[in-house]
């Protein structure tokens, strides 16, 4: 039988999984069972969700919100061949150069992880680690990496 797993929120109304753990309580609720108001539900695979929802800085949450939608259309596991005849994967649609480039420079991937598709795919797939780099890399005001979409969103930027 499978189980959800439910937290409580806090009085702040936030959950924190790591680095520590913060919540009024958490149970299991078996499927088919009401779950009680009050409470947020994750799925595993929705961690980049829990993040992306626990991003302090208002403008780069909202900024990572609008950019996944527009990017992906929020699907993980998007691959598209780009106009300059690379693809781009995942979340964000990070290239494998960029992705790699960039995760090397904010602590993100060691820097011996090899220059290839095959290496980087775990990470193009992550949603969560795509968040993370993009978080990192719009605080430093590199958001000319999707220039298409942030002009969409945004309207037009130098």
């Amino acid at each position: 039988m499978l189980f959800l797993l439910v937290l409580l929120v806090n009085g702040d109304n936030k959950v924190l999984i790591t680095p520590q753990i913060e919540y009024s309580s958490v149970f299991l609720v078996a499927p088919n069972q009401p779950i009680p108001s009050k409470v947020i539900v994750y799925s595993f695979t929705d961690e980049w969700k829990y993040y992306l929802d626990n991003i302090e800085d208002k403008l780069i949450k909202t900024s990572l919100t609008k950019l996944a939608n527009c990017e992906s259309g929020n699907i993980p596991s998007q691959k598209v061949l780009d106009v300059n005849d690379k693809y781009s994967y995942g979340l964000l649609q990070f290239q494998v150069e960029t992705a790699w480039r960039e995760g090397i420079y904010y602590g993100l991937l060691d820097d011996t992880t090899p220059l290839t598709e095959e290496a980087m795919e775990k990470y193009l797939f992550d949603p969560l680690w795509q968040i993370k780099l993009g978080e990192k890399m719009i605080s430093d005001n590199k958001h000319r990496h999707w220039l298409n979409c942030f002009n969409k969103i945004f309207g037009k930027l130098e």
